[in-house]
C-alpha cells in the first residue's frame, strides 16, 4: 500500500508539468531575409522584446542577448543564424555589412506544432531526437507561435518544482489509497510503468551513495556519457569527474546536507571526450543517516562552445584590424573594437557615450551628416571624411555605414565601419599631382605625342597632336589610330601607319617621313616614330608615336643641297665664286661677297669673290671702317635685317647697290686667326632672320677651311718651288764642281804621280812621305768627287720603270764583284728572287753597294752574305744579312746621311756616300730602307720595293690626264667627305656631283649629244637611295646603252640588303662598298677606289 501511495503522489505530482505553453517564449528575436548579418547580430546581442503577460514568463528568465536569430518571411520561420554560425561568418573574412542574411542562415528549420497534447517532454524529445537546441513553435498553419529552446527545458526540467515532484518512489506514510464514488481503488500506474517513465526520462538521473559509488542512473544518463550500465554503476563517481576537486566539493557539500544548485563541472565520456555539466543534487537521510544523494544532470556542452565561440567573436571584433563601431540612433557611441578607438586616439571604453561629432573635422560634418540621412534611406552607405583625433590631428577616413532595426522595423542604432585612409589620401594626392606634372609636360613638348594601345587605338593625345589640326580629344579617343584626322588625308600613308603598328606591337622601333597637313592647309613634313613600351616580362603594353615638325629643316636642307651640290665639285676661285652665286640664289638675296684681309693690316679687305644681278662682280679693295664689316671684327657675327643705310650713312656701296638689310660672319682658320669675312645684301628687310643664320654659319665654315686650304696649298706651292730651284741648283752645282774639279785634279794627280816616279828615293826620306801623301790625297779627293757625281745622278735620272729580275741583277752584281769576292774568301747566297718595277741600273747599284759594304766590314772570319725577299703588305721585303762586325744602335740612322763614317780611313776606306746613295735610291723607287743589327752579330739591311704587277705609289702615274669621276649621291655629308679624301690625291681628279637619279642620267645624254662637250666619266661612284630615278634603275640605264655601258660604275652605298648586292651584281655592278660609319673608314674606302682604279686597272679610253 505505501509503494502504491508513493506513486500515487508521484503520479499527482508529475500531472502538474507545465504544458508546453509554459516554456514557449512569444517574442524571439525575428528578422527578415534581406536583413545585413551585421544588423542580425546587432540584434542577437540587443533583443529586447516584450513579453505575453499572460504566459509563465516567470519560468523563462529576462534576457538582453540571445544566442539566435529566426529568419521569418510571411510570418513563417525559414532559416536561423546562431553564435556559432557567427564565429564561423568571421573566421571566413564575411563582409557582414554587405552579406544578406538569407545568404548565410542555416535552412531549413525543424518545427513543432502547438497543441494540447503536446508537453514539455515532447519537445525536449524532439530536439535530443535531431540534436538541435532551438525549437520554433507554429500553429496549424505554419505560422509562428514562439520558440523553445532546449536550455530553457533543461532548466524546467531541473527546477526544484520537478525535484519536488520525483523525491523517491516510496509513498508517504500517513497518504492512503483513494477510492472512488463506487467505493473502488482508482486504478494508477504500476511500478513497472513508473521505472520505465524514469528509465526512459530525457534528463539525466543518478545516485551517488555515501562513499562516492553510483548506485543508479537512468538510461539518458548513461546515453550522455556513452557507458553501459555495468561500466558506470557500481564505481566511483570521482572517476568520471575531470576535476577532483570539483567532486571532492560537491560530495563535501551534500554529506553536510547542503544543496548543490548549478553547479558547472567536465564529466569524462567513454571515448575520452569531455562533457560541461551543470549538477543539481540534493541528499536523502534516513533517521538521521546519509543515504544517497540525488543528482540531476543538465549537458550545456554546446551551451559553453556557444559561449566560446561568442568570446572568440567578441575578440575578433575587438582585435579586428578594421575599425567597427555600433551608435544608437542618438548618435553616441554603444561600442567600439580597439582598431576603431586607437585610430582616433581613444581607449575603447573612453569613447562609449561620446557624440560622434566630436570624432569629425568641423568642415566635413555636413558632409558626415548627409550621408547619414542617406544611409536612413538605403540602409548602408560610404562616404570619405577627415576624422578628428583626440590630441586634434586631422586624418582622412572611409566610413560604411549599415542601419540596425528591431523585429518591429524599429531603428536601434547603426554600425560603422572605419578605415584609416590618410595614406593613400596622400598617394592620392601625391598621383594628381604626378598626373598633373605629367601632363604640364605632356601638352607643353612641341613634339606630337600620343598614347596607343598595341593594337593602335589611341588612349592619349598631347595639346600640340591636337592644336596642330584644331581638333578635341573626343574626337580620337577610343578610335584606331589610322583613322583619325592626322591620317585621312591620305590611304596610302594609312596602310603604311597600319603595317608599322604591327612592327612596333611586336616589339620595333619605326620611323619614317609623312606628309600632313595643318589646320589651315598648309603642308608639314614630320618625321614621324612608333616606340613600342614593354612590361617587366618583356611585353608590350602601349605604343608611343611621335612627330617632330621637319617641314624648316627640309626647307633648310634643300637650301643647304642646293648650295653644296653646286659648289662641291669646286676648289678654289671657282668655289668661291660658285658658293656666292648659290648663296644669292638659294637666301633669295641680290649680293654675296666673299673677302680675305689684306695683310698685315686688317682693317681692309680684299673680294675674291662676289655676285650681284645675275652676274659675277669684279673684286675689290676697301676699309672696314664706317661699314657693317666693321662689327664683324668684334663680333665675329653681325646682322641687320633693315634700314642699314640709316645705320652706316657713309658707306657708299650700300647707297651704290641700293641695300635695305645686310648679314655678315667672319671667316676664322682651324687655329683661330681671321682669314676674312662672308656677307650678303638684299634691297629688301629679311624675313628669314633665323634660317639664313644657320645656312651662313654652315658655309661660312667651309668657306674658312677653303680660304685657308687655298692660302695653305699657295703657301705649300711657293716653298715648292723655291725648294725644286734649291735642289736644281744644288744638282748644277754638284754636277759642275764634279766636272770643273775633275779636270785641275787630273792634272795635279797625274805630276804627283810623274813626281813620284822620277824623283823617288833621290831625295830625302820626308819629301818621299810628302810626296806620297800627296798622291793618296789627290786619289780620295777624285774618288770623293766621283761619288757626289753619282749621288747627284740618282735624284736627277728620269729614266722610266720596268720590270727588273732581281736574279739576273745579282748574278750581275756578283760577276763584278768576283775579283773582291775572291780575295776576301766571301761566300754570297740568294734564293730565288722576285721581279720588281724599278730603274735597272740604281737597283744594280743599290745591291752592289750593300754587297760591297758587307764585304768589307768583316771580321777576320770569311764574309758570309745572305740575300732573302719576302712577300708583305703588298710589297717585297728584301734583306742583306752579314756576319760583320755590326754596329751600336747609336748609329743606325746616322749611316744613311752622306760623308757620315764610323771608321777611319787607316781601318776601313771609303767617302760615306755608298749608303746615302742606296737610300735615296730605295725612296725613289717608293720603298723604306733600314739597318737591324745585334750586337757582334753582323748586321742586316732591309729595304722594300713594289712587285712588278702594280706601279709603286711615288712613281709617275699611268694616267697623265684629269680624271673624270661622276659622284650621284644626295647626302651633303658623303659627297663632302668624298671631295676631301679625293684633294689629297697625287692625281689630277675633277669631281663631279649630282643630287639624284634623274639628273644623274640627264647629265650623262647630255655628253652623248653634245660632240664639244666633256669626256664621259672615267668613273661613276652611285648611291642606291636617291630621289626621283634610285640606284638601280640608273645602273640598268647605264648598262643597257651602248655609249655608256663600258663607264665602270661603282655601287657606293649604306645598304647591306642581299637583294640589293644581287641586283647591283645582276645589273653588271664593277663593284659594290658599303659605306663605313666612321670618317677615317670613309676616307680609306675612298683612297683604297682611288688606289685600285686610277692605279691599277687600265680605264677604258676616254
Amino acid at each position: 500500500m505505501r509503494m502504491r501511495a508513493g506513486v500515487m503522489l508521484f503520479i499527482d505530482k508529475a500531472s502538474k508539468l507545465p504544458t508546453l505553453d509554459r516554456v514557449i517564449d512569444y517574442t524571439p528575436p525575428i528578422v527578415s531575409p534581406e536583413t545585413t548579418a551585421i544588423a542580425t547580430i546587432t540584434l542577437m546581442e540587443h533583443w529586447e522584446g516584450d513579453r505575453d503577460l499572460n504566459s509563465s514568463a516567470q519560468l523563462i528568465s529576462d534576457r538582453h542577448n540571445y544566442d539566435y536569430v529566426l529568419v521569418v518571411r510571411a510570418a513563417r520561420p525559414i532559416g536561423i543564424l546562431t553564435r556559432s554560425d557567427v564565429v564561423r561568418l568571421v573566421v571566413a573574412g564575411t563582409d557582414l555589412a554587405a552579406t544578406k542574411i538569407v545568404a548565410v542562415m542555416t535552412a531549413p528549420v525543424i518545427t513543432l506544432e502547438r497543441a494540447t497534447s503536446v508537453d514539455a517532454l515532447t519537445a525536449l524529445s524532439l530536439m535530443r531526437q535531431h540534436r538541435i537546441h532551438y525549437l520554433p513553435i507554429v500553429d496549424r498553419s505554419g505560422l509562428l507561435v514562439g520558440m523553445v529552446t532546449e536550455d530553457d527545458l533543461c532548466q524546467y526540467f531541473e527546477s526544484p518544482i520537478l525535484a519536488a515532484a520525483m523525491p523517491t518512489l516510496a509513498p508517504e506514510p500517513d497518504r492512503q489509497p483513494s477510492q472512488s464514488d463506487g467505493g473502488e481503488i482508482c486504478l494508477v500506474p504500476s511500478h513497472q510503468d513508473l521505472s520505465d517513465f524514469i528509465e526512459n526520462a530525457v534528463v539525466c538521473l543518478h545516485w551517488v551513495a555515501a562513499d562516492g559509488t553510483i548506485i543508479w542512473a537512468n538510461q539518458a544518463e548513461l546515453d550522455l556519457l556513452g557507458y553501459t550500465s555495468e561500466e558506470y554503476i557500481g564505481h566511483s563517481i570521482i572517476e568520471f569527474h575531470a576535476d577532483r576537486a570539483v567532486i571532492d566539493d560537491i560530495l563535501d557539500r551534500l554529506l553536510h546536507d547542503r544543496a548543490v544548485r548549478e553547479y558547472e563541472a567536465d564529466l569524462i565520456c567513454k571515448d575520452g571526450s569531455r562533457r560541461h555539466v551543470l549538477i543539481d543534487s540534493n541528499s536523502s537521510w534516513r533517521n538521521g543517516e546519509f543515504v544517497r544523494t540525488r543528482c540531476f544532470t543538465r549537458d550545456i556542452t554546446k551551451r559553453k562552445r556557444a559561449e566560446e565561440d561568442l568570446q572568440r567573436f567578441n575578440a575578433a571584433l575587438s582585435h579586428a584590424m578594421e575599425g567597427i563601431a555600433f551608435l544608437n540612433p542618438q548618435g553616441y557611441y554603444v561600442w567600439a573594437n580597439q582598431a576603431y578607438a586607437t585610430t582616433i586616439g581613444y581607449s575603447p571604453e573612453a569613447i562609449v557615450g561620446m557624440d560622434w561629432q566630436r570624432t569629425v573635422h568641423p568642415d566635413d560634418l555636413q558632409i558626415v551628416e548627409l550621408a547619414y540621412g542617406q544611409m536612413l534611406d538605403r540602409g548602408k552607405v560610404e562616404v570619405a571624411a577627415r576624422g578628428l583625433r583626440k590630441d586634434g590631428s586631422v586624418f582622412y577616413k572611409q566610413l560604411v555605414m549599415v542601419t540596425a532595426y528591431d523585429s518591429q522595423q524599429q531603428l536601434t542604432g547603426h554600425y560603422c565601419f572605419m578605415k584609416d585612409i590618410t595614406a593613400a589620401k596622400q598617394a592620392e594626392a601625391d598621383l594628381i599631382r604626378s598626373e598633373q606634372k605629367f601632363r604640364a609636360i605632356f601638352d607643353s613638348l612641341l613634339q606630337f605625342i600620343a598614347v596607343l594601345t598595341p593594337d593602335g587605338i589611341v588612349m592619349e593625345a598631347n595639346r600640340t597632336a591636337l592644336e596642330g589640326i584644331a581638333i578635341e580629344r573626343a574626337d580620337v579617343i577610343g578610335k584606331p589610330f589610322w583613322e583619325t584626322p592626322w591620317w585621312t588625308h591620305s590611304p596610302q600613308l594609312q596602310e603604311r601607319l597600319k603595317q608599322a603598328i604591327v612592327r612596333a606591337a611586336n616589339g620595333e622601333l619605326v620611323q619614317f617621313e609623312s606628309e600632313h597637313f595643318w589646320a589651315d592647309g598648309t603642308p608639314a613634313i614630320v618625321d614621324f616614330s612608333l616606340k613600342p613600351v614593354f612590361d617587366a616580362a618583356g611585353q608590350v603594353v602601349m605604343l608611343i608615336p611621335e612627330g617632330r615638325d621637319i617641314t624648316d629643316r627640309k626647307h633648310k636642307e634643300d637650301i643647304m643641297r642646293n648650295i653644296a651640290l653646286g659648289v662641291s665639285a669646286k676648289t678654289g676661285d671657282a668655289f668661291f665664286e660658285a658658293l656666292v652665286e648659290y648663296i644669292t640664289k638659294a637666301l633669295r638675296v641680290e649680293y654675296a661677297f666673299i673677302g680675305e684681309f689684306v695683310q698685315p693690316e686688317q682693317n681692309r679687305v680684299r673680294t675674291i669673290a662676289g655676285y650681284g644681278n645675275d652676274r659675277v662682280m669684279e673684286n675689290c679693295e676697301y676699309e672696314l671702317s664706317a661699314t657693317p664689316c666693321e662689327h664683324l671684327v668684334d663680333l665675329e657675327f653681325y646682322v641687320c635685317p633693315d634700314r642699314v643705310q640709316q645705320q652706316f650713312p657713309d658707306d657708299v656701296l650700300l647707297k651704290e647697290l641700293d641695300a635695305q638689310s645686310y648679314m655678315g660672319i667672319l671667316l676664322r682658320d682651324s687655329a683661330g686667326q681671321a682669314l676674312g669675312l662672308m656677307s650678303v645684301l638684299s634691297c629688301q628687310p629679311f624675313s628669314e632672320t633665323q634660317l639664313m643664320t644657320e645656312i651662313l654659319n654652315i658655309f661660312a665654315a667651309r668657306a674658312a677651311a677653303e680660304l685657308e686650304r687655298q692660302q695653305s696649298q699657295m703657301i705649300l706651292y711657293n716653298q715648292k718651288q723655291d725648294l725644286a730651284r734649291s735642289n736644281d741648283d744644288l744638282q748644277q752645282f754638284a754636277y759642275v764642281a764634279s766636272h770643273d774639279l775633275q779636270e785641275p785634279l787630273r792634272m795635279i794627280a797625274s805630276y804627283l804621280e810623274l813626281l813620284e816616279r822620277r824623283y823617288k828615293g833621290q831625295l830625302d826620306a820626308k819629301a818621299d812621305t810628302f810626296i806620297a801623301y800627296a798622291v793618296d790625297g789627290a786619289t780620295r779627293m777624285q774618288t770623293l768627287i766621283n761619288d757626289l757625281l753619282n749621288y747627284s745622278r740618282v735624284g736627277r735620272q728620269v729614266r722610266d720603270f720596268e720590270a727588273v729580275d732581281c736574279d739576273r741583277i745579282l748574278a750581275q752584281v756578283s760577276n763584278d764583284l768576283q775579283v773582291t769576292i775572291a780575295q776576301n774568301r766571301a761566300v754570297v747566297t740568294y734564293a730565288e728572287l722576285p721581279q720588281v718595277y724599278g730603274d735597272p741600273s740604281q737597283l744594280t747599284q743599290l745591291f752592289q753597294n750593300l754587297v760591297s759594304n758587307a764585304i768589307k766590314f768583316r771580321t777576320q772570319e770569311p764574309p758570309l752574305i745572305q740575300i732573302g725577299a719576302e712577300y708583305i703588305d703588298g710589297k717585297w721585303l728584301f734583306s742583306v744579312r752579314d756576319n760583320g762586325i755590326g754596329m751600336d744602335d747609336r748609329y743606325l740612322e746616322r749611316i744613311f746621311i752622306i760623308f757620315q763614317r764610323l771608321h777611319g780611313k787607316t781601318e776601313y776606306p771609303g767617302t760615306g756616300i755608298g749608303l746615302a746613295v742606296c737610300k735615296k735610291i730605295v725612296e725613289r723607287h717608293g720603298g723604306k730602307l733600314w739597318v737591324e743589327a745585334p750586337s757582334a752579330c753582323g748586321s742586316t739591311f732591309y729595304f722594300t720595293l713594289f712587285p712588278s704587277c702594280r706601279l709603286p705609289m711615288l712613281s709617275s702615274p699611268t694616267i697623265d690626264r684629269t680624271i673624270q669621276v661622276l659622284l650621284v649621291e644626295d647626302n651633303l655629308g658623303d659627297v663632302e667627305l668624298t671631295r676631301l679624301a679625293l684633294e689629297e690625291s697625287a692625281l689630277s681628279i675633277d669631281l663631279i656631283v649630282v643630287g639624284d637619279g634623274a639628273a644623274a642620267l640627264e647629265f650623262l645624254q647630255d655628253l652623248k649629244q653634245d660632240a664639244t662637250a666633256a669626256p664621259y666619266p672615267d668613273l661613276i661612284l652611285l648611291d642606291l637611295n636617291l630621289p626621283k630615278k634610285s640606284g638601280h634603275e640608273v645602273l640598268a640605264a647605264i648598262k643597257t646603252d651602248r655609249s655608256l655601258k663600258r663607264i665602270p660604275v661603282l655601287v657606293l652605298t649604306t645598304s647591306q640588303a642581299e637583294e640589293d648586292i644581287l641586283q647591283a651584281y645582276d645589273r653588271y655592278a664593277s663593284g659594290y662598298i658599303t659605306k663605313p660609319a666612321s670618317f677615317e673608314r670613309f676616307v680609306q674606302v675612298v683612297r683604297s677606289i682611288e688606289n685600285f682604279w686610277f692605279s691599277t686597272v687600265i680605264l677604258p679610253p676616254a
